[in-house]
């Protein structure tokens, strides 16, 4: 009698491409997750870029409108005191409440533009460009950086 033949099984080839292929595929994913953190780390500092630009405007604004104030105050201060001293003769006092009148409209201004600026510190687009990659992911095929500015 025959000695019975003892068959091991064999891997089949596909199991060996198929840890290949998981492997392409961790690596890929690993690549497109390195991608999104890249970007959004380049988002982060442009954000930062803006805000301290903003930031400087708005101290530098803040000293024009402190100066703009203190200026239309002592003007302001002066045209009472030369009406109190020449009640006849209003002219130069009227001068003094004009151009003190028109210091503290100019600080208003300034006061109204740093409102607008201080606005865009809380990164609305950044904020509207993340609510729609939420919202709709299939139609995000790019990396952040590919959006429109």
């Amino acid at each position: 009698m025959s000695e019975p033949v003892i068959r091991t099984p064999e891997a089949p080839a596909s199991v060996d491409a198929g840890v290949e292929s998981d492997t392409v595929v961790l690596k890929d994913l690993g690549a497109a997750v390195g991608a999104v953190v890249a970007d959004v780390m380049r988002l982060l500092s442009v954000d930062a870029r803006l805000c301290g630009h903003t930031v400087l405007v708005m101290i530098a604004l803040t000293v024009i409108a402190a100066l703009l104030l203190a200026g239309g105050w002592l003007l302001a201060a002066t045209a009472a005191v030369l009406m109190l001293s020449q009640l006849e003769s209003v002219s130069p006092a009227g001068a003094f409440l004009a151009v003190g009148g028109v210091h503290i409209m100019l600080a208003g201004l300034v006061v109204w533009r740093l409102r607008v600026i201080s606005r865009d510190l809380t990164f609305q687009q950044s904020r509207a460009s993340l609510h729609r990659l939420m919202t709709n992911p299939t139609t995000a095929t790019g990396s952040c950086s590919d959006a429109g500015n």
